[in-house]
């Protein structure tokens, strides 16, 4: 645990500055301390990410035939209406295809009747006859083909929202399936998108709760909720992508924005509570605090071990158990045994 390390060790040293000043002085027979009860609580703790605010449906929109871009009708921030043309080819070559194969299926019918009638006359053979229906029917195929190409050769919007992205113009030459447009669309809502270390994603679960705060937007917390986990880590930066699905915001929010959340992950159990002011030594996830009995005048030195910091608190894994009372004011100065005065107790 280096985070629970690196504290208790800056308190170690505290602790130890606070002792050796406090060495100066004669030390009474019975030194004024303060305690608290131990309680405990369920250790859940907050997992907290950055990441960036996006649209849960980003699409990319692409002509599925190459061609000269005839016009493109919209730009970047401009809000659309679904099935509304964004942009379009020039017609000439895909018109042209169209109209070729429709007159080849025409062809093809009139070849099949006239084999039809020979056939019947025993001029042509049955293969011949059999030839002619199959050549008509791959003609019918080409005509619903090239119909198809020209039906996407206009770009429409697949659903009401807002163009986020706008990658060619009038007059360009674009490839098949090369992005001309991004879209945002308004059906699935806003997420927020972050990656886990492999340690919080395994903590983290499909609906967990999330707070999120927007730097854009001091002041304002979304309640949001984890509603995507990868089953797999992503090869470059090694963490688990996870979105958080975000309530509608007053301020309409736009994509790219920075974010961050915590995210309440399920209980690992039920765990004492200890103050982190009570703590007079610390190494690793080992501690040192003085405990002083019911009814008792002498503050007992006690070695517990810790779970996992929690603010202000630490969980405690061994050592405590709640009811218990421990020095949080006076334990600096005082040594195994020593008597005690108890100047207040704090109950919480």
């Amino acid at each position: 645990m280096p985070f629970v390390m690196r504290s208790f060790t800056l308190l170690f040293v505290l602790a130890s500055c606070t002792r050796a000043d406090a060495a100066i002085d004669a030390a009474p027979d019975a030194r004024p301390v303060t305690l608290h009860t131990i309680t405990s609580a369920p250790l859940a703790p907050v997992v907290r990410v950055t990441g960036a605010i996006a649209g849960k449906e980003e699409i990319p929109l692409a002509f599925k035939i190459g061609g000269l871009v005839a016009t493109v009708r919209v730009d970047p921030g401009q809000r659309v209406a679904a099935g509304q043309i964004l942009a379009e080819l020039t017609p000439t070559e895909i018109s042209a295809a169209t109209t070729k194969a429709t007159e080849a299926r025409a062809k093809a019918a009139r070849d099949l009747e006239r084999i039809r009638t020979l056939h019947a006359d025993s001029v042509v053979t049955l293969m011949q006859l059999q030839d002619a229906t199959t050549a008509l029917e791959v003609a019918e195929q080409d005509v619903r083909a090239a119909q198809f190409n020209n039906t996407l050769s206009t770009i429409r919007a697949p659903g009401a929202g807002v163009v986020l992205q706008r990658m060619a113009e009038a007059g360009a030459l674009v490839n098949p399936g090369v992005p001309v447009l991004v879209l945002r669309t308004e059906r699935r809502g806003m997420v927020l998108r972050t990656g886990l270390a492999d340690r919080d994603a395994m903590r983290v679960r499909v609906g967990d709760r999330a707070r999120v705060r927007i730097d854009a937007m001091p002041g304002q917390v979304l309640e949001g909720r984890v509603t995507q986990i990868a089953a797999a880590a992503s090869p470059g930066s090694g963490t688990f992508e996870v979105e958080i699905a975000l309530p509608t915001s007053r301020t309409p929010l736009a994509s790219g924005l920075i974010a961050h959340a915590e995210i309440a992950t399920a209980s690992e159990g039920v765990y004492p509570r200890l103050p982190l002011e009570a703590i007079v030594e610390a190494s690793g996830d080992s501690a040192v605090v003085f405990t002083v009995a019911p009814g008792a005048n002498t503050a007992q030195r006690r070695h517990v071990r810790l779970a996992r910091i929690l603010g202000s608190e630490a969980a405690v894994a061994s050592g405590l158990e709640p009811g218990e009372h421990v020095v949080v004011l006076g334990g600096a100065w005082l040594a195994d045994g020593q008597r005690v005065t108890v100047s207040s107790k704090e109950d919480k």
